[in-house]
């Protein structure tokens, strides 16, 4: 299992060449185009992200101490959004999620979104870190 560090050097890298944020959002827009649809019967109102602009789902269950996320939303910017919270995030143990400090969501993409789509960032990585906490209120029983 690689590094949550590993992890986060992979999605920097992918926004090395963008210096403005017309450049970022097309490539939020390139990353969610490669991310496959997420089944129907997981996109239920308690998989919603509240606070979003656009419908977008986050599914997180736990698999051998591991949560394994998957999303989807309706627009292509929230979709590459999706995206880099699938490519940190998933697979990694709740706890994990919880000790995480979202740094470089937080300092450099949420800095070239629109404040609408920041806040839907920061509700993404909300909604997880509670998913995270169910999780391991489950594993405690």
């Amino acid at each position: 299992m690689e590094k949550i560090e590993e992890r986060i050097a992979f999605v920097e890298e992918l926004f090395t060449q963008s210096t403005n944020r017309e450049e970022v959002y097309k490539r939020l827009m390139e990353l969610g185009k490669t991310l496959p649809s997420l089944q129907e019967q997981k996109k239920t109102a308690n998989n919603r992200i509240p606070g979003c602009q656009s419908i977008t789902h986050l599914s997180v269950t736990l698999q051998k101490g591991r949560c394994i996320i998957e999303g989807d939303s309706d627009a292509l910017i929230s979709k590459g959004l999706v995206y880099l919270v699938i490519s940190i995030y998933s697979g990694l143990s709740p706890k994990e999620i919880l000790l995480h400090k979202p740094t470089f969501l937080n300092d450099y993409i949420s800095a070239a979104l629109s404040m609408n789509r920041s806040e839907g960032l920061g509700q993404m990585l909300l909604f997880l870190k509670r998913k995270a906490v169910e999780a391991l209120q489950k594993e405690s029983i």
